[in-house]
């Protein structure tokens, strides 16, 4: 990773004062690899992430729409919802699907608590390679105008769109 000096210099600082507060702790490599430029040796850097790509992120929140807007419809027209309704999740190790939508999902859901309305299948947010076709399921449901209408009771056109877009046959 590269860094330029005065994002090196901040660094440096950071790593100071956190040396000032916790003695016990010995940034004295870090603070060396970074006033020297050792970029192969900056304290911390592999722990973090390139930015997810925001098609990453779309898809994820897609879907996790596409969930949370069918199951409530079929909630509330069935009072629950059906076992082939539940959120399969996403690939734990990225075999299906673009490589980060399961730990971006992982975080939308505990740390951010979103889409806590969501009625899981399995092993909750990890399909263990078996996601389905989201992209699909996702362009079916959002070309429904149907998915834009505000409703107190669902209507017929869009319980019908739940059950087309979720009711399926697992890969």
């Amino acid at each position: 990773m590269s860094l330029s000096k005065s994002e090196r210099l901040l660094l440096i600082q950071l790593l100071e004062l956190r040396q000032e507060l916790n003695p016990d702790n010995d940034f004295r490599e870090g603070i060396e690899a970074l006033t020297s430029g050792y970029s192969g040796f900056y304290p911390m850097m592999d722990y973090i992430a390139d930015e997810l790509p925001k098609e990453v992120k779309d898809y994820v929140y897609d879907t996790l729409e596409m969930y949370a807007w069918c199951q409530h419809v079929l909630r509330e027209a069935d009072g629950s919802v059906p076992r082939e309704a539940l959120f399969p999740g996403f690939d734990g190790n990225a075999r299906v699907g673009p490589e980060g939508a399961y730990g971006f999902a992982v975080f939308l859901v505990e740390p951010a608590h979103r889409y806590s309305s969501i009625e899981y299948a399995g092993d909750r947010l990890n399909s263990h390679g078996s996601e389905p076709d989201y992209r699909a399921m996702v362009a079916t449901w959002k070309a429904d105008p149907t998915t834009r209408a505000a409703f107190d009771e669902p209507t017929p056109e869009q319980i019908d769109l739940a059950r087309r877009t979720l009711v399926r046959v697992r890969p």
